[in-house]
C-alpha cells in the first residue's frame, strides 16, 4: 500500500480565503499559485511544478483570457433549464497535433505540412495529396501553452459550468501524446495546466459571486489509473491488483475499490499525478525508448456547493476525464517479441475496438440528422459495441453519452509513418461527426428548488 499524506476527511473553503484575492493583481495571484494552495502543507509545494508563462504580459493576457472565458460561459448557464432545452446537439472537438522529427530523423523525407491553423495536408509519392480539416492544428513550433489555450480553456470552463468533459489523446507510439498530456517540469502538459486552470477558476468563483453562481466551497478529488493487457490497475494503490469494472443504475459504470484523493491545489494534483506515473507500465521499443504499454485515465471529480435566491445550499458534481490512450503499433516494424508482443496485440485489439464505437456513433448521428427530415422516423437505435473492451465500457458516458468531448490526434512527420498517419488522420476526421448533448447532473429535488428560486428571482 502506498502512503499518503494525512488528508483531512472533510475541510470547508472559507469565503474570506478567496475574498483576500481581490486585492491581488493577476500576477500576484500567479506566485501564491491559489488561495486553495494555502490549504496545502508548504512543505509540500514544489516550485518546479508552477505553470508560469513566458512574460508576465502573455501570463497576465491568459489569466484575463481564461477569467472572461469562465464569466462568459458560466453567467450564460445560470438558467441550465432553459440552456438546455435551447442547445442543438455539439460536434466532439478534434485537434491535431504534429512534432517535429528527432535527432534519428532528421534526415527522413516527411510526408506532413501544416498548412494553417485549421488544416493539415499529408503527402507520399505514390499516394493522392489529403487534407484534413479540424478544429485546430499545431506544428512543431506550437508550444504547450498554445495547445492549452486552444483545448484546455475549454476543457476547464466546460467542468467549471458542471458539466463533463473529457479529452483522449490518440496517436501512433512515439508520436507524442504522453509529452502533450503529461510533459515534464520544464513544459508542463495538458493535465497540469488543467488543473492549474481549474483551481484558478474556482477561486474567482468563489472570491467574485457576479462572475457566476455563488460558490461557498469546492471539494476537488483525483483518480489515476491504466487499462494494461485488459486488466484495470490502480496507479495510486498497484498493490490491489486488477480491479473490476461496474454498472449502476445511478453511477453508470465505474471501478470498484479505485483509490480516490482529494487534492487542495494544483500542486497537490500534480503530486498525485506523479506517483501514479511512478507506477506506470513503460517499456523501450523500437520506435520509443519510453513507450506506454497501457492506457492511462487520470480524472477530476469536482463538487461545488453554491447558494440559490433562496438561501437554500446546492450541489454541482462534474468531472474532466483526460485519457492518455497507448499508442497503436505494428509487431513487424517495431520487432515486437513476448511480453511486448502480449501488449502491442492488446493495445491494437482496445484501439481496434475505439475506433468501430467511433464509426457506429458517427452512423448514429448521421441517422439522427436523417431522422430530422423524416416525418415518421424509426424508433430504433443503433447498439454501439461498448461491451467488447473494458476501455470502450468505461469510455462509455465519454464517446456517446453525457459528455462534451475533445479528441487530440497526435502525429509523427516522417514518411515512413505515412500509412499510421494517414490511419489517424482519417478516424479524427471521422469522429467530427459525433454528436452529443450534455446536461448538469442534479437531483429532481434540487433542480426543483434551482428553478424555483429563479422564477422568483
Amino acid at each position: 500500500m502506498m502512503d499518503f499524506p494525512q488528508i483531512p476527511q472533510q475541510i470547508d473553503i472559507p469565503c474570506s480565503l478567496f475574498k483576500a484575492m481581490q486585492s491581488l493583481s493577476p500576477s500576484q495571484s500567479d506566485d501564491i499559485r491559489s488561495p486553495l494552495a494555502l490549504l496545502h502543507p508548504p512543505n509540500r509545494r514544489r516550485s518546479s511544478l508552477l505553470i508560469v508563462e513566458q512574460s508576465k504580459s502573455q501570463n497576465f493576457q491568459t489569466w484575463e483570457y481564461l477569467r472572461q472565458k469562465i464569466a462568459d460561459d458560466v453567467s450564460s448557464s445560470k438558467n441550465v433549464s432553459k440552456k438546455i432545452a435551447d442547445d442543438s446537439m455539439m460536434n466532439m472537438g478534434v485537434y491535431a497535433r504534429v512534432r517535429n522529427a528527432n535527432k534519428t530523423e532528421m534526415n527522413d523525407p516527411l510526408c506532413l505540412d501544416v498548412v494553417n491553423e485549421a488544416s493539415i495536408r499529408i503527402t507520399s509519392a505514390k499516394e493522392k495529396v489529403n487534407d484534413f480539416n479540424f478544429d485546430a492544428c499545431f506544428d512543431g513550433t506550437a508550444d504547450q501553452s498554445q495547445v492549452y489555450e486552444k483545448i484546455g480553456v475549454d476543457i476547464v470552463s466546460t467542468g467549471v459550468q458542471g458539466f463533463n468533459t473529457c479529452l483522449l489523446a490518440y496517436g501512433q507510439t512515439g508520436s507524442g501524446k504522453s509529452y502533450t498530456m503529461t510533459g515534464n517540469k520544464k513544459n508542463p502538459g495538458l493535465i497540469p495546466r488543467v488543473c492549474n486552470g481549474l483551481f484558478h477558476s474556482f477561486d474567482m468563483l468563489v472570491a467574485d459571486p457576479s462572475v457566476g453562481r455563488d460558490v461557498s466551497s469546492v471539494v476537488v478529488e483525483v483518480v489515476y489509473y491504466e487499462i494494461y493487457n485488459e486488466n484495470i490497475i490502480d496507479l495510486l494503490d498497484p498493490s490491489q491488483g486488477n480491479l473490476k469494472v461496474r454498472e449502476h443504475t445511478q453511477l453508470g459504470v465505474y471501478v470498484e475499490n479505485l483509490s480516490k484523493v482529494r487534492v487542495f491545489s494544483a500542486e497537490h494534483a500534480m503530486d498525485v499525478m506523479d506517483l501514479g506515473l511512478l507506477n506506470r507500465s513503460v517499456q523501450a521499443t523500437k520506435m520509443n525508448e519510453v513507450s506506454s504499454r497501457a492506457h492511462a485515465v487520470f480524472e477530476l471529480k469536482m463538487t461545488q456547493r453554491y447558494s440559490v435566491g433562496s438561501g437554500d445550499d446546492l450541489s454541482l458534481k462534474s468531472k474532466i476525464t483526460m485519457v492518455d490512450l497507448a499508442g497503436a503499433e505494428r509487431a513487424g516494424q517495431q520487432e515486437l517479441k513476448g511480453a511486448r508482443m502480449t501488449e502491442g496485440n492488446n493495445i491494437n485489439k482496445s484501439l481496434s475496438q475505439l475506433m468501430l464505437c467511433i464509426q457506429f456513433l458517427v452512423k448514429e448521428s448521421k441517422m439522427s440528422e436523417k431522422k430530422k427530415d423524416q416525418r415518421n422516423p424509426s424508433s430504433q437505435k443503433m447498439v454501439v459495441p461498448y461491451r467488447d473492451s473494458k476501455l470502450t465500457w468505461l469510455l462509455r458516458e465519454s464517446l456517446g453519452g453525457n459528455a462534451r468531448t475533445h479528441m487530440l490526434v497526435t502525429l509523427s512527420p516522417i514518411l515512413t509513418s505515412y500509412s499510421d498517419s494517414l490511419s489517424a488522420l482519417r478516424y479524427a476526421s471521422a469522429a467530427k461527426s459525433i454528436k452529443s448533448k450534455t446536461f448538469i447532473e442534479e437531483s429532481p429535488m434540487e433542480r426543483r428548488v434551482r428553478e424555483l428560486a429563479l422564477e422568483v428571482s
